[in-house]
């Protein structure tokens, strides 16, 4: 879903859109810079609220926010490391030179591959909580 949503950005979004993206984006290179975690979440919640939210599918929206918050209480509790940050952050500079450059493949592509990975962490804090689970 993520990555139909970030296609369809890249073909529709306005130029004022792709700014706002941007300056939301150095708020976010700040946080992660920083591993402030609370803004860097705060940051990637605009971002990706204001992808998946620009083509006025707002199921598709409020689903995808259900999903970070489950994400986000996960890692928040088995915390993250600077592998995770510089992942993320590089991966939202990708997608934001692919709407500058209308390349809906290229958008939609990197949204799949950054969702995947960040399934792949939110799969890895569940374990690790479930195995400080098991020690107790």
């Amino acid at each position: 879903m993520e990555g139909f949503l970030a296609a369809q950005f890249a073909e529709e979004a306005s130029l004022s859109a792709i700014r706002t993206l941007e300056s939301i984006q150095v708020d976010h290179d700040r946080a992660a810079n920083e591993r402030d975690w609370q803004a860097m979440d705060d940051a990637n919640t605009l971002f990706h609220n204001l992808i998946n939210s620009y083509g006025g599918n707002i199921e598709a929206a409020q689903l995808l926010r259900r999903y970070y918050w489950l994400s986000l209480g996960l890692m928040n509790q088995s915390g993250r490391s600077a592998d995770f940050a510089e992942r993320v952050t590089s991966e939202h500079h990708i997608m934001i030179d692919a709407f500058h450059k209308r390349d809906a493949s290229i958008a939609r592509q990197v949204a799949e591959e950054h969702v995947k990975a960040t399934l792949h962490d939110v799969l890895s804090a569940f374990e690790k909580l479930q195995k400080e689970r098991q020690r107790k």
